[in-house]
This record gives structure tokens, C-alpha cells and sequence, in this order.
């Protein structure tokens, strides 16, 4: 059988498509690294953790808003 006629298992597809997903995210985590050294307070590509810092603080109201409880405060 041709290579190109060749059917993937479906273990083999999603690895094949989760690659270029992964080569993203690691050149990002290199450029925002490269970034942070000369700059610390770079805010143009943070790094993949105060991203997720970010992303907690927006889920749980902390920053911006003053909560009462577990709810946001209507002002």
C-alpha cells in the first residue's frame, strides 16, 4: 500500500495533530522567556504562568472588582 493511501489510527492522529499545537506553545514559552530576561515587566508576552495567574484572577473576581462573598459586588 502507497504511504500516501495510508489510513492513521486514531492514536497516531491526534498526535500528529496536537505537534504543531505543542510547537507553538513552546516558542512562545522561549520568546516570552527571552523577553523576561531583558525585561521583567514585560507585559507584550507574559509568561505562561502569570497568564494562568491572570486567568484564575479573572475566574474568581479578585482583580478589579470588589467581591462580597464568593459574588461580585453590584456598584
Amino acid at each position: 500500500m502507497r504511504i500516501i493511501n495510508r489510513t492513521l489510527s486514531r492514536r497516531a492522529a491526534i498526535l500528529l495533530g496536537s505537534i504543531p499545537f505543542a510547537l507553538l506553545i513552546g516558542a512562545y514559552a522561549v520568546a516570552s522567556h527571552l523577553r523576561r530576561i531583558d525585561n521583567p515587566a514585560d507585559k507584550l508576552l507574559p509568561s505562561l504562568g502569570s497568564m494562568g495567574d491572570g486567568g484564575c484572577d479573572l475566574a474568581h473576581g479578585v482583580r478589579g472588582r470588589q467581591t462580597v462573598g464568593r459574588l461580585p459586588a453590584m456598584a
